[in-house]
């Protein structure tokens, strides 16, 4: 059965993520954009009406892309502990392949764009309540130290998340010259293998 062909709404957001994922949000133009999906320009003002809810429409589909990847990987019959390991890797893994968006969405919101913030803060919270849940589960088995469980989530996502942002933010400001002498050094750290070793130290650490 042939696949459903996208509509032009489709084919607009999935070439606004590609190109957010390389340049971040506000990185590149309408024109190029509507290029790039093969849609009329005329067709993203009818569907979207201002870059604003463009914007919306595609950090909206990314977020599926990350609570798609924790659904499909997270299964009923894992015990809690696994499902930690499983979330901060794949939190880490998205913040890798996604840094140059997420470091112009933080660029907005410490510049004061109060919109950006209230959305983000309004639907990017789900996979926060997931992983508050699981370590609740994992205090209730006596399986994790009794830490605020806040810190215990701050303290899964920031090291799996956080270095990986870092890498990109130096990559942007770094000189190129500079930025060749430490290149292998960055591209290790935002690395699959170094993001599941701070998840076990962050797990050595709390484990009772």
């Amino acid at each position: 059965m042939p696949s459903k062909e996208l509509t032009a709404e489709e084919k607009l957001i999935a070439a606004g993520i590609e190109l957010a994922k390389k340049y971040g949000i506000n990185g590149f133009s309408v024109r190029p954009l509507c290029s790039k999906a093969k849609v009329n320009l005329g067709l993203f003002h009818y569907h979207f009406t201002s870059r604003q809810n463009f914007n919306k429409a595609v950090l909206k589909e990314l977020y599926k892309e990350l609570l798609k990847g924790l659904d499909m990987n997270i299964s009923a019959d894992l015990n809690p502990i696994e499902k930690l390991e499983i979330i901060g890797n794949i939190i880490g893994d998205f913040t890798r392949d996604n840094a140059p968006l997420l470091l112009s969405i933080i660029a907005d919101i410490l510049s004061g764009n109060k919109e950006m913030f209230s959305f983000i803060k309004s639907n990017f919270t789900k996979h926060i309540l997931f992983t508050i849940s699981i370590i609740e589960e994992c205090k209730k088995k006596g399986l994790l130290k009794n830490y605020n469980s806040a810190s215990l989530t701050f303290s899964l996502i920031a090291p799996a998340a956080i270095p990986n942002i870092a890498a990109e933010a130096f990559k942007r400001i770094a000189n190129k010259k500079d930025y060749k002498k430490v290149e292998p050094f960055i591209k290790r750290i935002a690395s699959h293998k170094l993001v599941k070793e701070r998840i076990e130290m962050f797990l050595k650490g709390s484990l009772k």
